[in-house]
């Protein structure tokens, strides 16, 4: 699961919220067959064990205390902040019963070892435990020994999905990251319509990352519109930049540089 990549990298550019995740294949194989079979704990770890998904001593994964210091390691990375492990509320999966697993799912739920991290008032908040999770919830389709993070930030669906939308137009596969590609593709968009100057031609290429980003504030800059600092990052700044253009211009306000917003860009 490269969630480490994609939080130094992919959302450097935006604030997380909130962070929810499966962190441990042990724990999550181990309720999942209790959801899928009806066994108990003891029964389900026994075969957890002898497939190898388990230790000898299981204390550190079904305890939740593996889990923990994952959810630690990507506090840091999200909020960039250093949390204290012995701060982190832990409880393990060793008390979750068949009982449990049938009435969670009589209301709809599943039950997931979940580690927790989120901003509050008094700062950062740790904990990991299990939980209720919606059925009809991504977190709750991640089933047997995988794991899995959602995270909670100002990037949100919406954005998320200007960015899907303009990877597609520009031939990418639309994942919604706005990695390296994604960055080359906006800033050969905007060079194609509007040709920087003669210094920046030179060194237009890919991997010039300096150059992406003057590329992106000339032409922005040139309709009076400011991106933002130059990070190269496609992230709630540089897309309200592109939609305060498109709302100046009539064009549909979607905040994605399509057809119609290179076209506008275009000198007259």
């Amino acid at each position: 699961m490269p969630i480490i990549k994609t939080l130094r990298e992919s959302l450097v550019g935006n604030h997380v919220h909130a962070m929810t995740g499966i962190l441990n294949g042990t724990c999550n194989y181990i309720l999942t067959r209790m959801q899928s079979e009806g066994h108990d704990f003891a029964e389900v770890l026994k075969d957890a064990q002898a497939l190898g998904y388990a230790e000898a001593d299981p204390t550190f994964d079904v305890g939740g205390f593996d889990t923990a210091h994952k959810l630690s390691l990507l506090t840091t990375l999200a909020f960039g902040t250093q949390v204290a492990f012995d701060q982190v509320h832990v409880e393990g999966i060793e008390g979750i019963t068949p009982a449990d697993i049938e009435a969670a799912d009589g209301l709809g739920y599943r039950i997931k070892l979940l580690g927790v991290a989120m901003k509050t008032d008094s700062g950062i908040e740790q904990r990991v435990h299990p939980a209720m999770v919606a059925k009809a919830s991504a977190i709750a389709q991640v089933s047997g020994v995988t794991n899995g993070v959602a995270i909670d930030g100002d990037f949100g669906p919406q954005t998320l999905e200007v960015v899907s939308r303009f990877q597609a137009d520009a031939g990418l596969e639309p994942d919604g990251k706005f990695g390296r590609l994604s960055k080359l593709a906006l800033a050969a968009a905007y060079a194609a319509v509007a040709p920087p100057d003669p210094a920046l031609t030179s060194t237009l290429r890919f991997g010039s990352r300096g150059t992406e980003v003057a590329v992106l504030q000339q032409v922005l800059g040139r309709e009076g519109f400011s991106p933002g600092p130059s990070d190269g990052i496609f992230g709630p700044m540089t897309q309200r930049a592109v939609i305060d253009f498109q709302t100046a211009r009539a064009l549909i306000v979607d905040g994605v540089v399509g057809p119609q917003t290179r076209r506008a860009l275009q000198p007259q």
